[in-house]
């Protein structure tokens, strides 16, 4: 399972930006999805990548710079959208893990909080507060496993449904504000680009 930008991304025809030299038009501020992937590499050393080019490592005098390092720049947009996105839950009484937790089960039926910490990274101690919590208000059900009784199979109830169809509306109308002006094209080749980065982290974790 891979997490989405809220399943708004679709397929569409492959346009090129004539205007920008990436192939990305710039329509977002600068700390903006699409200005993560245009000003990426940006070395302090002004030398200039081939944007044809696989990434490699830096060339020698290349100087590590906060709005040109990925694992900086991808956290502070994240931290950044997450803190404005809250607004669409917590209105509901839902914090953010009890967020993540709920997108996870609306996607799929009998999930173990194991899933849930593979495809969400949140730590297992926050998922299992926040499973805590959904559980006290009704909102999932715990059932052990038939074919693994090591496992707690975990699912939306009615109620938590409907407080999870409210907590969707608000979640998608406040992404649709956030891609704006970005092509569907533009959307679809990050997401592949962000898979591409998970699949990194996954080999880099097992080295």
């Amino acid at each position: 399972m891979r997490p989405t930008l809220f399943g708004i991304l679709r397929r569409g025809p492959s346009t090129a930006c004539p205007e920008d030299r990436c192939g990305v038009h710039r329509t977002t501020s600068a700390i903006g999805l699409t200005g993560l992937l245009c000003e990426w590499p940006t070395y302090a050393t002004e030398q200039e990548a081939n944007v044809g080019k696989v990434a490699t490592k830096a060339s020698p005098g290349t100087r590590l710079v906060f709005a040109s390092f990925l694992p900086c720049r991808i956290k502070a947009i994240n931290e950044r959208s997450l803190r404005l996105l809250a607004d669409t839950h917590e209105s509901l009484g839902i914090s953010a893990p009890e967020f993540s937790v709920m997108v996870v089960l609306s996607e799929h039926n009998d999930v173990s909080s194991r899933d849930i910490n593979q495809t969400t990274g949140i730590d297992k101690a926050t998922i299992t507060r926040a499973l805590d919590r959904l559980t006290e208000r009704g909102l999932i059900s715990r059932t052990r496993s038939k074919i693994d009784s090591r496992l707690i199979e975990l699912k939306l109830t009615a109620g938590g449904k409907r407080i999870f169809s409210q907590i969707e509306g608000n979640a998608l109308a406040w992404e649709r504000k956030f891609v704006e002006g970005i092509r569907l094209t533009e959307l679809n080749s990050l997401l592949n680009t962000l898979n591409k980065l998970e699949a990194n982290l996954d080999r880099i974790g097992d080295l």
